[in-house]
């Protein structure tokens, strides 16, 4: 199941979500995590546990709401998504996420 594709490609499988760049450089050397990680590695795509992708996707959202931002990214993720897993779901309950979080934003 495929999410994104192009130049990130971001896809799920049974158990995992795998995160992949196309020329194989995701910018792993510019994080703090580089420091601990010998100077001849070569990182290339991840696969995290579902439960820890799901995660991620909550404390972001939770981010988002803060920084009011959440309709902006509904809006790129439709437009990155094409006919891709999780657009038709966005497309039909985008619009209801996002009232509903607005309001959270302004309280």
């Amino acid at each position: 199941m495929a999410y994104l594709r192009g130049d990130y490609y971001v896809w799920r499988s049974e158990e995992r979500t795998h995160f992949w760049a196309r020329d194989g450089h995701d910018g792993w050397d510019q994080s703090g995590w580089a420091e601990n990680v010998g100077s001849d590695a070569k990182p290339s795509g991840v696969g995290l546990p579902q439960p820890v992708a799901d995660a991620y996707v909550m404390l972001r959202l939770a981010q988002l709401v803060r920084e009011g931002r959440v309709a902006a990214a509904a809006t790129d993720a439709l437009a990155r998504g094409g006919d891709n897993f999780g657009t038709k779901d966005l497309t039909e309950l985008g619009p209801a996420i996002v009232a509903a979080l607005s309001r959270l934003r302004s309280t």
